[in-house]
């Protein structure tokens, strides 16, 4: 996994840019616990994740298995984030399957391929 990770404080929530290659669940969880770890330490608690510059497998159940993982691993807190994930188009179902399976978890989040509804979702919470 080579990743590139850059966060950007925006007054309406915090932008976070992604560049990274995942292929196992061990690589979506690092991922994720990466941006979540890095994240806490800004005043945010609203984010607008682009990953379209992300690749990824196209295989559901690393994700239910991740998601799972991820509430496990990480600190409670990440149930308090308001989460939006950019994605490009071609993986918009897989998308949909990951925010079915964050939301049935009490996470508040989002999977979108339009960045101005990914925009817009965290701002109106």
């Amino acid at each position: 996994m080579n990743v590139t990770v850059s966060f950007t404080d925006k007054a309406e929530y915090l932008l976070v840019k992604s560049v990274d290659t995942v292929s196992t669940v061990e690589d979506i969880v690092d991922h994720a616990k990466g941006i979540f770890t890095e994240a806490v330490k800004y005043s945010q608690k609203k984010l607008l994740v682009d990953l379209k510059e992300v690749t990824r497998p196209n295989k559901p159940f690393y994700y239910y298995e991740a998601i799972q993982r991820m509430l496990i691993e990480l600190p409670i807190s990440i149930r308090s984030f308001v989460t939006a994930l950019v994605v490009p188009e071609e993986y918009k179902d897989l998308g949909q399957f990951i925010e079915t399976t964050a939301l049935n978890r009490g996470l508040q989040f989002r999977v979108l391929v339009s960045e101005q509804e990914a925009h817009d979702w965290p701002v109106s919470r």
